[in-house]
């Protein structure tokens, strides 16, 4: 055999073993990699149970504000209303004091 031959044997032989090499140390954490990953599957779970919880408990929170601001709106409008009668009636209440100032001062002055 020649030794170009026998080089390329070498070479061959270096690379089955590095392959066989890298082959074990793939296939020894492969039990690893299914370890992390059942152990991360089990984490990524309890994460989304927990945002679950947090987000129910927000939306629950946000409802209950909400209708708060419904019922103040009400009430802000319901005094509005009633301050707009107030209003209208101070008009009416003014009026009638210029329409009384006007009488007692004619009365005033027929009197005279």
């Amino acid at each position: 055999m020649n030794t170009l031959a026998k080089v390329f044997i070498v070479i061959n032989l270096i690379f089955g073993i590095a392959f066989l090499s890298v082959s074990c140390v793939l296939f020894a954490q492969q039990e690893v990699w299914k370890a992390k990953h059942g152990e991360l599957a089990i984490e990524y779970r309890d994460a989304v149970k927990e945002f679950r919880k947090t987000a129910a408990e927000k939306t629950q929170v946000l409802n209950q504000r909400l209708s708060t601001i419904t019922d103040l709106k009400g009430k802000n409008d319901s005094l509005n209303t009633d301050k707009d009668k107030l209003a209208d009636e101070l008009k009416i209440a003014h009026n009638d004091l210029e329409m009384q100032k006007d009488l007692f001062t004619k009365l005033d002055t027929g009197m005279k």
